[in-house]
């Protein structure tokens, strides 16, 4: 255990260490896709340091009953470990920890799953778009709560330019400064071909995924697109801002129409990959006083002819008297 205290004392938290001979971490590591079958000969990590900079201070394996532990461990104001267990080339990490005293024994059970790179099991619980009208632009924010609900990791598989890729959303033509909401995202896609990928494994549960950028607001251009790249449970398209009514959808509208936010959402049912969802200025039906000037504006005129005439006829009738 020499080598974590010199660790330690490298990244800068060695002042105020005290050697306690019964701080340890002890734990069992398992594998959450053969109902907990405890994990054995698996690399157990242990990160160290202070909030923000955790670095990798000691590892170890786990024995035949999936079991690990660390002793001879460090304490000091401040000093934080986090456990984690790597499977199958995923690193899964645990709870962060500090150790209370020389009699601090936590025990961490760490959960990992075997991979799949095929039959992608992700599903979008949600993918909401909303777009506020400003002048010139439309923002748009786009929010997926993405749930992978199978007990495996899926890893993806290599595309056409032979990198792994695990998620690919489509952005419309035209689009500008695209920013994710959360840091680890924005570290972890990039663009290609108008798309955002990712390679992230993505393991069981839920994991929120949120970006935003900018569009141009141009009148007569055509509808924007946006491709359904997850099978969707929920599909929502949210207008904000003046004359958002103007805009249709070929989702389904919701609420009435004299809303400042229009909402268009998708029916019962879940949306399949690969849908494109629609939307454009719609066609604004011809107020009644522009109805009422177009028909209006012939009659006057034929008044007016039918006017004129008559003036004309009268005239001729005393000179034809005369002449009788």
């Amino acid at each position: 255990m020499r080598a974590l205290l010199f660790a330690l004392v490298v990244l800068g938290i060695g002042t105020g260490l005290v050697r306690a001979e019964d701080a340890r971490i002890e734990g069992m590591a398992v594998n959450g896709s053969q109902n907990g079958k405890p994990l054995a000969g698996a690399e157990i990590v242990l990160r160290g340091g202070e909030e923000g900079a955790l670095q990798i201070v000691a590892n170890t394996v786990t024995d035949q009953s999936g079991r690990f532990v660390f002793d001879k461990l460090p304490t000091a104001p401040g000093l934080i470990f986090l456990p984690g267990a790597n499977h199958q080339g995923i690193h899964y990490p645990g709870s962060r920890m500090r150790l209370q005293g020389a009699s601090s024994t936590p025990f961490v059970k760490l959960t990992a799953f075997d991979t799949v790179a095929v039959a992608n099991p992700l599903v979008a619980d949600l993918h909401e778009i909303d777009i506020q009208i400003q002048e010139g632009t439309l923002k748009v924010t786009e929010t997926l709560t993405i749930n992978n609900p199978s007990v495996t990791t899926y890893v993806g598989q290599a595309d056409s330019g032979s990198s792994l890729t695990t998620l690919s959303l489509l952005i419309p033509d035209g689009f500008e400064r695209v920013t994710f909401h959360n840091e680890f995202n924005g570290r972890h896609f990039m663009l290609r071909d108008k798309r955002l990928v990712t390679d992230v494994p993505w393991t069981p549960g839920k994991r929120e995924v949120k970006f935003s950028y900018h569009l141009p607001s141009e009148d007569g251009k055509g509808p924007l697109e946006w491709s359904v790249d997850l099978p969707c449970k929920t599909y929502r398209l949210c207008v904000h801002g003046e004359n958002a009514n103007r805009f249709a959808c070929n989702l389904v509208r919701a609420g009435g129409p004299n809303q400042s936010a229009i909402v268009f959402e998708s029916s019962e049912g879940i949306v399949s990959a690969g849908h494109i969802v629609r939307m454009q200025p719609a066609s604004q039906p011809t107020s009644l006083i522009v109805t009422l000037r177009w028909f209006v504006l012939p009659m006057l005129a034929g008044l007016i002819f039918f006017t004129a005439g008559f003036r004309i006829f009268r005239r001729a009738l005393p000179k034809q008297a005369s002449a009788a």
